[in-house]
């Protein structure tokens, strides 16, 4: 099978409904039949594997990636790590870990990532993905109205600015075959400025006085009034 063919079914893994697929199978609401509900949690765990060996065999992230697999990933994808920082933290069993966090950009395509690293109890294991985004603009002028962007990419968040849409959506699962979609469907370009902080500058205004110039650059800045 070509990694296209692999990729479409990824896709489909992820656009997976488990509930609905019950629902189907035994004619009954979930919200009315503890059967259902049984069967769609067995659908679910069963897609999740499907996904997790689908997306590793094509080297794309997927749950329970080792983290430097996943720096690989984002630097073979052209990003550049331009913050690390490890912390040190508590957990609620008293045990002490030190998770990394990076923030990455992208020169050409203008994205960002901020991702962090989860430390397991145990020390000898490696660290694997914890949480993370990415976060980019693209230009929708040329698309046609009534895109559906959450039949097409599942879970994102959007907002229009113009003929500018900034969107960010998780990186923990098929963030290459996601990010190709996207590239694919409209040119990505340089974020929005605006009188008001736009979604992402209010989501990331906290990390700007921190970022080199260069980043400050296609990320734009409020407008002053």
């Amino acid at each position: 099978m070509s990694d296209e063919q692999l990729r479409q079914r990824a896709l489909k893994a992820l656009m997976f409904d488990p509930l609905d697929t019950a629902e189907k199978i035994t004619g009954k609401s979930y919200a009315d039949d503890a059967e259902t509900i049984q069967l769609g949690f067995t659908c679910l765990q069963q897609n999740k594997m499907r996904k997790r060996a689908i997306l590793a065999e094509i080297g794309d992230t997927h749950a329970g990636i080792f983290w430097n697999d996943f720096l690989k990933i984002i630097f073979d994808l052209g990003f550049k790590i331009i913050q690390s920082k490890r912390s040190i933290e508590e957990r609620e069993d008293g045990i002490v870990v030190s998770p990394t966090n990076v923030i990455a950009a992208h020169p050409e395509k203008k994205l960002l990532i901020c991702a962090n690293s989860y430390v397991p109890t145990d020390p000898q294991k490696n660290q694997i993905i914890g949480s993370g985004k990415i976060y980019g603009s693209i230009d929708v002028s040329g698309l046609r109205e009534g895109f559906d962007w959450y039949q097409f990419l599942g879970q994102i968040s959007f907002s229009f600015y113009g003929d500018k849409m900034q969107f960010y959506f998780g990186v923990n699962e098929a963030l290459v075959t996601r990010l190709q979609l996207v590239e694919t469907t409209a040119p990505l370009c340089n974020w929005p400025n605006d009188e008001e902080p736009t979604m992402l500058y209010g989501l990331l205004e906290d990390k700007i006085p921190d970022l080199p110039d260069w980043v400050k650059e296609f990320m734009g800045t409020r407008k002053e009034k």
